[in-house]
C-alpha cells in the first residue's frame, strides 16, 4: 500500500514500532524491515528501540558490493 497520506505514514509507524517493541521480548538481536517505506522513519523509530534495526538499503549494497 503506498503512503500517499499522513494517515498511511502514521499507521505505518504504530505497526513498525509495535512490532519492533515486541521484538524486544524475544531473543531477537537485529532487526530488518522488509518494508522499503518503513525506512523513510528508520532513525525516529531507532531511537525508540533498543534493538540495531538493519537498513536494507546499506545491506543490499553491502551484499552486492561482496558477492559481485
Amino acid at each position: 500500500m503506498p503512503l500517499n497520506d499522513e494517515a498511511d505514514i502514521k499507521s505505518r509507524k504504530y505497526y513498525t514500532y509495535n512490532v519492533c517493541k515486541n521484538f524486544e521480548k524475544t531473543d531477537v538481536t537485529k532487526i530488518l524491515l522488509p518494508c522499503f517505506a518503513s525506512h523513510s522513519f528508520i532513525e525516529e523509530l531507532q531511537k525508540e528501540i533498543e534493538i540495531p534495526i538493519v537498513n536494507i538499503f546499506n545491506a543490499l549494497e553491502n551484499h552486492i558490493t561482496t558477492k559481485l
